[in-house]
């Protein structure tokens, strides 16, 4: 069971965040981006390396082409699988499967220049098997499309469930209710919006996302994260490493950990032993 007194806290001593998975990596994701970097927000745009620069058939427009999933990345924005060429990961045999995946995050790493942690389930596809080699593949995350409508962090980051889709008929209602909860102060909570940018277009209803964005962007008390950056920093939360007694912690990691211990906040800086 774990312990009522110690809870992650995010950086700054938060403890809400925020969070977007947008999937394909089409050219209306440019126009999402540019709506985010508004106001202050990321998101992880989920790309198949096998089509890039392909037409839609959805709507207008085109898959990304590499330079402007670059320059996506440089804005802040993270870059994740989504499989190579979209393909049902359960249907393939396990050589293919790995294949899609793997082939698809060599791409995309190629073109962003650093390790592609995560993936996003084509069609939310998946099963243990799948799981299996993920894990065997090198990511450390993936996300489904089952939406839970609640705010809680993720225990196996490669079942990773979004709060909700952007077509949710609840979503402001979910939002006032994440942004003014003080219920659960001492635990972590998180919003995780996901979709299509596509469907923006199909249904001419962008006023959807920008609604959410001023509403949930801009704000001291919400931490802001791409899917990777929070993986990086709940990994860095799990090693820490407390002496017997909890009066001291060691941080083997590379960045600082904020964390709520006894009712009291701390942070433990990099790779230093912080007494508590």
């Amino acid at each position: 069971m774990a312990d009522p007194s110690f809870y992650m806290r995010y950086p700054g001593f938060r403890n809400k965040a925020v969070t977007l998975s947008y999937d394909d990596g089409i050219t209306p994701d440019l126009r999402l981006a540019d709506i985010l970097d508004r106001h202050g927000m990321k998101c992880t745009f989920n790309i198949n390396a096998g089509y890039l620069g392909a037409p839609l058939t959805k709507c207008e427009g085109r898959r990304l082409l590499a330079e402007e999933i670059a320059a996506l990345a440089a804005r802040g924005h993270e870059i994740a699988a989504h499989g190579y060429k979209h393909k049902w990961l359960t249907a393939l045999p396990a050589p293919q499967a790995l294949y899609e995946m793997l082939r698809d995050r060599t791409e995309l790493e190629q073109i962003v220049k650093h390790p592609v942690r995560g993936l996003a389930y084509a069609m939310g596809d998946y099963d243990a098997r799948v799981i299996e080699l993920l894990s065997h593949a090198g990511f450390g995350y993936a996300r489904t499309t089952h939406s839970t409508r609640s705010f809680r962090t993720p225990i196996d980051f490669l079942e990773w469930h979004p709060t909700c889709h952007h077509a949710d008929p609840s979503l402001m209602e979910l939002a006032r209710s994440f942004v003014e909860n003080t219920k659960d102060n001492d635990r972590p909570l998180l919003f995780y919006l996901w979709g299509h940018s596509y469907e923006f277009e199909m249904a001419q209803n962008w006023h959807i996302i920008e609604d959410f964005c001023a509403f949930m962007g801009g704000r001291e008390d919400l931490w802001y994260v791409t899917n990777g950056e929070l993986l990086a920093y709940t990994e860095a939360y799990r090693s820490l490493v407390f002496n017997a007694e909890r009066t001291s912690v060691y941080n083997p990691s590379a960045q600082d950990v904020f964390f709520l211990l006894r009712g009291k906040d701390f942070c433990a800086e990099a790779g230093k032993t912080t007494k508590l």
